[in-house]
């Protein structure tokens, strides 16, 4: 069965995503224990919710892992961060050295 991770948040709890998961033979994962890990993959996780569906066509499940791939590159090397005095992961690198 396919896995489906959540964030427990509003979705998780609401009948028609359980409805969803039957209907699709998924299997639903969420974690329970919150660490600095669980965290930082939420933040990520979120970004992603709220720009990639924006920035990328997810119509099909091949444009959907080229989606998600062309994401993770923009947020770990391209996309300015604040934490990262706004610059880029990559220009920060090159900034720091």
């Amino acid at each position: 069965h396919p896995i489906l991770h959540s964030d427990q948040g509003m979705q998780y709890r609401s009948n028609r995503y359980h409805e969803l998961i039957k209907l699709y033979d998924l299997r639903p994962v969420c974690l329970e224990k919150v660490t600095v890990l669980t965290t930082r993959v939420s933040v990520i996780f979120l970004h992603f919710k709220e720009e990639a569906f924006h920035l990328y066509d997810m119509t099909t499940v091949e444009k959907a892992f080229k989606g998600i791939e062309a994401f993770i590159n923009l947020y770990n090397i391209q996309r300015s961060q604040k934490k990262l005095k706004c610059l880029s992961p990559k220009n920060y690198r090159n900034y720091a050295a």
